[in-house]
C-alpha cells in the first residue's frame, strides 16, 4: 500500500509516455529521485536507467526498488550510453544552466523517432498570474529557467523535436503553497481561500492555464 502511495503521483506521467510511445522500450529517467516514476514504468514493460545529482535518492532506487541508477550531473557528467527509446526529465529542465544543451544531448542517446519527456512548472499558469511572486511554481531561487507551452515547444522544435502530445495538471501542493505565502491571514481565512482557489484550479486543472505542464516530442530523422 505504501508503495502504490508512493507511485501514485507519477501514474499520470507514466500514462502520458505510453500514449506517446505505446511499445514498451528502454528509458532513461534524468533526475530519477526515488525511482518510483521508473518502478511503475518497469510494469509496464519498460526497461529503465535513472541518474540522479543525489546519492541518497539513488540508493533507493537502486537498492530498495531494484532499479539500474547511478549517480550522475546531467550538466557535467556524460549520459549513459544508449539507445534509448525514451528519455524524461521530470522538473529538471527548469533546474539547468543551458536547457538546449541538454536537449542536443539527449538526441545523441535516442533512438531516431524516440520520445523525450519533459515536465516543468508553467509560468503562464492561472496561479503565476495570480500570485505573481508569491506562486510556488517559481521555485526560486533553484528554478534557472521559466516556460510557456510556447516557449518550452519553441525549444523543442529548435532542439530537433515534433510536439505529440502536452497533458497539464495543477496539483494541490502549488495552490495550498502559494496560498500561505500570499496570505499572512488566520488559518481559517486562509482555508476558505484555498476552497475557492481549489475549485478555480479544478476549471483550468487540465487547460494551458494549469500549474504544471508535460511535454511530448518525437526526434525528426
Amino acid at each position: 500500500a505504501a508503495r502504490a502511495a508512493a507511485r501514485a503521483p507519477f501514474m499520470a506521467r507514466v500514462e502520458g509516455l505510453v500514449a506517446a510511445s505505446p511499445r514498451p522500450g528502454r528509458v532513461l529517467d534524468l533526475g530519477c529521485g526515488d525511482g518510483f516514476f521508473l518502478d511503475a514504468l518497469r510494469d509496464r514493460g519498460w526497461d529503465g536507467v535513472g541518474v540522479d545529482v543525489s546519492e541518497d535518492v539513488v540508493w533507493h532506487a537502486r537498492e530498495v526498488l531494484g532499479l539500474d541508477t547511478r549517480v550522475l550531473d546531467v550538466e557535467q557528467d556524460a549520459l549513459p550510453e544508449g539507445p534509448f527509446d525514451a528519455v524524461t526529465m521530470w522538473g529538471l529542465l527548469q533546474l539547468i544552466y543551458a536547457p538546449r544543451a541538454l536537449l542536443d544531448r539527449v538526441r545523441a542517446v535516442l533512438e531516431p523517432g524516440g520520445i523525450v519527456a519533459v515536465g516543468v512548472s508553467n509560468i503562464d499558469s492561472m496561479g503565476a498570474h495570480l500570485f505573481r511572486g508569491r506562486w510556488r511554481g517559481l521555485g526560486l531561487p533553484r528554478h534557472l529557467s521559466h516556460f510557456t507551452p510556447d516557449t518550452l515547444r519553441r525549444l523543442l522544435e529548435h532542439a530537433g523535436f515534433e510536439l505529440v502530445d502536452v497533458r497539464y495538471e495543477t496539483p494541490k501542493w502549488v495552490m495550498a503553497g502559494s496560498v500561505d505565502d500570499a496570505l499572512p491571514a488566520p488559518r481559517p481565512v486562509r482555508g476558505l481561500a484555498k476552497v475557492g482557489l481549489y475549485a478555480a484550479g479544478r476549471a483550468v486543472g487540465h487547460t494551458r492555464y494549469a500549474d504544471t505542464m508535460a511535454v511530448y516530442a518525437r526526434m525528426r530523422a
